[in-house]
Formats: structure tokens, sequence, C-alpha cells
């Protein structure tokens, strides 16, 4: 059973760190700590209209693609 959940704490490491980059990549380029100013509010205006108007919603419609493709995957093989 340990396995499963070490297993599980990888995948959400992994996740968290490929949505982090997937972020941070781009034409201006952010480094962390300008992600984390933007995300308490001090960040420049340019650097919150890219994350909150770009990155963000790009970030959230793979996500939901992706689970969306995982559910049809498990129902056409269940």
């Amino acid at each position: 059973m340990k396995k499963i959940y070490w297993g599980i704490g990888l995948l959400l490491f992994l996740w968290l760190v490929t949505a982090g980059i997937s972020l941070m990549i781009g034409t201006p380029f952010l480094y962390i700590d300008q992600l984390i100013d933007v995300a308490v509010g001090r960040g420049t205006q340019v650097q919150q209209l890219v994350l909150k108007e770009f990155r963000l919603p790009r970030l959230l419609i793979s996500l939901f693609a992706g689970s969306c493709l995982g559910i049809a995957g498990y129902l056409l093989q269940g």
C-alpha cells in the first residue's frame, strides 16, 4: 500500500514541477520569484497580464482536457 502512496506523491510532485515550468516558459520568461510576486499581487502589470490572462488559463484548459481524455479512455475500456 505504501508503494501506491509513494507513486501518487511522485506523480503529484512531477505535475507541480511541470505546471510551474509551464507558467515560467514564454516570451517574457518569468522566474519563480516573479511568479510568487504576481501570485501575491506585487508583480508588474506586464507580468500580471502574461500570467493571469495567457499562461494560467492555458494551464487550466490543458489540465481539464487531459482529465477529460483520461475519463473517456477509462469509460471506453470499462
